[in-house]
């Protein structure tokens, strides 16, 4: 299927599956070392459940799946990971009914990555708006967003002065000019693979809904980050709409934030 999957999108990678039915993470680990003398563009990892079939404590889980990562990383020191960071209503809505999620008050980045990421990537459609409203920002800080009628917060600020001086990547098939000088224009996931293998830190996978979704199914994005709003959005545009298989997850961290809201930080397997 995801062999299928590849050959549709255009991919030039051969799949190959390295696991073992019935496999723990402990299995797994052994065959790491094997597994990395291979030549290897896209490494998924999808581990774990059988370890709560059998019974395996979750905390042996998790080191064994932290000694994965560190060898991978020790084998690829300048692989990135690709972190997806989303908000949300509490039934998975990214929109509203309007076409935009009117329960967010501000678009500044919450999730804790600024330090580990120097790159972004979003999606042709999302792009357009996203330059206009922070470079709406970049040039006056200090008077009330166009596209809200709000003054931009301390935190909005903060990113809009991040955004200046990193650079963007934006999926499209039709865009090819950009007001940002350090945004480039990518034309596949192969192009997106490719720079998760160059030197840097980690890269922050934006949105929109789609290109989140389509990267996940594909197996190259590697991280969750989600901040839930206590709210029921009803019609709207749901995060995984497009999504194609079933992904499992790994829970890394839950923390309660102000007003009743959740941050969650998911492994995808």
């Amino acid at each position: 299927l995801l062999q299928a999957k590849v050959e549709k999108a255009g991919l030039p990678f051969k799949v190959v599956n390295a696991g073992v039915s019935g496999d723990t993470t402990a299995g797994g680990l052994r065959r790491m070392d094997w597994l990395l003398r291979q030549p290897i563009d896209v490494l998924v990892v999808e581990l774990g459940g059988n370890d709560g079939l059998r019974g395996v404590e979750t905390t042996e889980t998790r080191a064994n799946l932290v000694k994965i990562v560190q060898k991978i990383k020790a084998r690829y020191p300048q692989a990135s990971v690709l972190i997806a960071g989303m908000k949300i209503s509490l039934d998975g809505k990214m929109e509203g009914s309007e076409g935009y999620a009117d329960w967010v008050e501000a678009w500044s980045e919450d999730y804790g990555l600024m330090p580990q990421v120097d790159a972004c990537l979003l999606g042709g459609g999302m792009y357009p708006g996203y330059e206009e409203y922070w470079t709406a920002i970049q040039n006056e800080p200090d008077k009330p967003i166009p596209m809200t009628g709000k003054l931009p917060t301390p935190a909005e600020i903060e990113w809009a002065r991040f955004t200046a001086q990193t650079p963007h990547y934006v999926l499209s098939s039709t865009l090819t000019s950009a007001l940002w000088p350090r945004t480039s224009f990518v034309r596949g996931f192969e192009e997106i693979a490719a720079l998760k293998q160059q030197p840097g830190k980690d890269i922050y996978l934006m949105g929109g809904a789609r290109i989140a979704a389509s990267l996940i199914d594909a197996g190259i994005a590697d991280e969750l980050r989600l901040i839930v709003y206590p709210l029921i959005a009803g019609e709207g545009k749901a995060l995984f709409a497009t999504s194609e298989r079933r992904r499992a997850l790994e829970l890394r961290k839950v923390q309660q934030l102000p007003d009743g809201r959740m941050s969650l930080i998911y492994g995808i397997g």
